[in-house]
């Protein structure tokens, strides 16, 4: 995304060129607005496409070649043939007092590995010696 933006921002500019060009054969007081907005658009994107360059350097020395611009924690997780950025939250919940005994955040977008270490937490948690499950089918592993 962030190639195809810098080369979006690159065709504008050279689009940009292009029409100041075409306004330097225009009549004085029309090329003057022209040029002046013209210009302004170029500084504009060229400070996009600084600020660009700076993401693409934090995504070159993230451990995981991500950078999330709302939550820095936060990371694209692949959910049903898409992807989110975001979290995925584990709970295990003591059916009788309706209390959250155990939690885990995670960066993973299956349940399907969380429902064994979700259940020995809340083993843990509430020193039970055998628990009952139940879970809906995203935990089916």
């Amino acid at each position: 995304k962030l190639q195809r933006r810098m080369e979006e921002i690159a065709a504008s500019i050279d689009r940009y060129l292009s029409a100041l060009d075409t306004a330097d054969r225009q009549e004085p007081e029309r090329k003057q607005l022209t040029t002046a907005r013209l210009h302004e658009n170029i500084v504009a994107l060229k400070a996009q496409m600084r600020e660009l360059e700076d993401i693409k350097l934090k995504l070159k020395q993230a451990p995981d070649q991500q950078v999330s611009q709302t939550d820095p924690d936060a990371r694209s997780m692949k959910t049903r043939g898409t992807g989110i950025v975001g979290y995925n939250v584990q709970t295990a919940v003591d059916a009788k007092h309706h209390l959250i005994v155990a939690h885990e955040v995670t960066n993973i977008g299956s349940d399907r590995d969380q429902l064994h270490s979700m259940s020995r937490q809340a083993q843990a948690a509430t020193g039970a010696t055998s628990l009952t499950v139940v879970a809906d089918r995203g935990y089916f592993k």
